[in-house]
């Protein structure tokens, strides 16, 4: 998915992949002149949403926005990323429980991008 997102920053114009001099299989990252002033646009965009939830409790947000989440999965709006609440080895009898890792988890771990995950 990284890949996917790096090759249409290029095609957009934004970044530039710079091969190392000394070792042609390294790469470099930059942003052209464009993907800079654009960075630099977008800087201040999530200040309003840092605000508003200055005084939230976030661990109170977690399971909600990850339901809310898993809700867009599975109709299909959102692609999965591997979120925990979408995968076959989660159990959620008593809390989480991870079938795969044999251990319970706490709400704070469950994951967004699980590199083990597997459709449920």
């Amino acid at each position: 998915m990284r890949d996917k997102a790096l090759a249409a920053l290029e095609r957009k114009g934004l970044l530039v992949r710079e091969k190392y001099p000394k070792d042609g299989r390294r790469f470099r990252l930059a942003p052209t002149a464009e993907g800079g002033r654009l960075a630099e646009a977008l800087k201040g965009y999530a200040q309003p949403l840092r605000k508003a939830l200055a005084g939230v409790d976030a661990e109170a947000l977690l399971i909600p926005l990850m339901a809310l989440l898993e809700g867009l999965v599975r109709q299909g709006v959102m692609a999965d990323t591997g979120l925990c609440l979408t995968c076959r080895h989660l159990r959620r009898e008593g809390g989480f429980y991870c079938a795969l890792l044999r251990l319970h988890l706490a709400p704070e771990d469950l994951r967004l991008a699980c590199p083990d995950h597997a459709p449920a």
